[in-house]
């Protein structure tokens, strides 16, 4: 079942960021576990350097939203794009760091995707078929670990440095560029200034 876990990228002028390698190690190993494809997900505005940087860290596939509303957006017009791009790709799990932003980002597009969100993760794991995230509770004294709803999907935020990027077998990712009408998403709020 291809896309069953989708990584969203997070990228700056071009490159991708570190907390998207260790999400695709994670991603392909929980992947293989289960037997599904793998999946990454790049929104933004001329986006090819980050999608050619990708290509063969792992994924089997890059969906891409490439428009120039997207180039320096709000957090609200990424997650409704997120979610479009979300409705189309319909993953069970999808990782995102927990960076500043990834907690922007994460709830905003759980919440309109109505998935399930757990954040500040260390860990993500499948046990039977679940998948098991461990978190710190208590200011980091005390780890819990929480089953997820097997029949909903889930949004999973995982600090950086919480799973090392580990070389992947070759896979050449297909591309597949998505057609969302950016400009007809809401918008709640603008960048003023950078």
């Amino acid at each position: 079942m291809p896309g069953e876990i989708l990584v969203i990228a997070e990228h700056w002028r071009g490159q991708a960021e570190s907390i998207t390698l260790q999400l695709l190690t994670k991603g392909r190993e929980l992947a293989d576990a289960l037997g599904v494809g793998l999946d990454v997900l790049v929104l933004g505005h001329d986006v090819g350097s980050v999608v050619a940087s990708l290509k063969d860290k792992g994924a089997d596939a890059i969906h891409t939203l490439d428009h120039a509303a997207l180039g320096d957006a709000a957090c609200g017009a990424l997650a409704e794009a997120a979610v479009a791009a979300l409705r189309d790709i319909a993953p069970k799990l999808t990782l995102v760091g927990h960076t500043l932003v990834g907690m922007e980002l994460g709830p905003a597009i759980a919440t309109r995707f109505g998935a399930v969100a757990m954040t500040n993760c260390v860990n993500i794991e499948c046990a039977e078929g679940e998948f098991i995230v461990t978190r710190p509770v208590h200011d980091g004294a005390l780890h819990a670990k929480i089953a997820l709803d097997r029949g909903a999907p889930a949004l999973c935020a995982l600090q950086k440095g919480a799973t090392p990027t580990l070389p992947l077998p070759p896979r050449e990712a297909q591309i597949r560029a998505l057609t969302v009408d950016v400009s007809s998403l809401p918008r709640r709020g603008e960048i003023l200034d950078r």
